[in-house]
């Protein structure tokens, strides 16, 4: 297994090579992976955001945290109340078997 190590090593450190020499043979990063830009409008650029998106990005982050935040404390009062007539049916038990 040792030999096998050193080989997967030396497989590595060839591989992050060719990718380092392919990147700056591109002229950077920016270069060998290209972005396609079709279009200069701010509403259809990826790396621009108008306020109107910026609000609607902001208002679905609140609702998704503010349903998964309820959905769990949903669970959470259920699991309780669940085990709280558990523990009171056990206890139910074990007096009828003492008494």
């Amino acid at each position: 297994m040792r030999k096998y190590g050193f080989m997967i090593v030396f497989l590595g450190l060839l591989i992050a090579g060719g990718f380092m020499t392919a990147i700056s043979g591109a002229g950077g990063i920016g270069e060998f992976l290209p972005i396609l830009q079709q279009s200069g409008d701010a509403a259809a650029a990826t790396e621009m955001i108008e306020p109107w998106q910026a609000e609607q990005l902001f208002l679905m982050i609140a609702f998704i945290l503010f349903n998964i935040i309820g959905i769990g404390a949903t669970l959470a009062g259920i699991f309780w109340l669940l085990n709280r007539g558990t523990k009171l049916s056990q206890a139910q038990e074990e007096a009828e078997e003492n008494s």
